[in-house]
């Protein structure tokens, strides 16, 4: 199974937030930090991962982290993100 076969439970939740949360003169391409997600997570199951955007490179001020999780199941890995707080 491919990294790009794994599914990402809530992937457009992330997209929606990291638009809105994220500058866009500081923004990424939204499906290569997915990508790296998973990656990360794969190597790391049973684990949270963030993605950490700093301060001055939010909407608000206020630094960000971007959550996923993983864990296994009967169906293989299974990776949600899990939402955004201030970080």
């Amino acid at each position: 199974m491919s990294i790009n076969d794994i599914a990402v439970v809530r992937r457009e939740d992330f997209y929606d937030d990291y638009r809105n949360e994220v500058k866009p003169e500081f923004q990424r391409d939204q499906e290569e930090l997915v990508e790296e997600m998973v990656t990360i997570l794969v190597d790391s199951p049973e684990s949270y991962q963030h993605i950490q955007i700093n301060d001055e490179m939010t909407e608000d001020g206020h630094a960000k982290l971007f959550t996923f999780t993983s864990y296994e199941s009967e169906y293989g890995l299974q990776i949600h993100y899990v939402g955004v707080n201030d970080g």
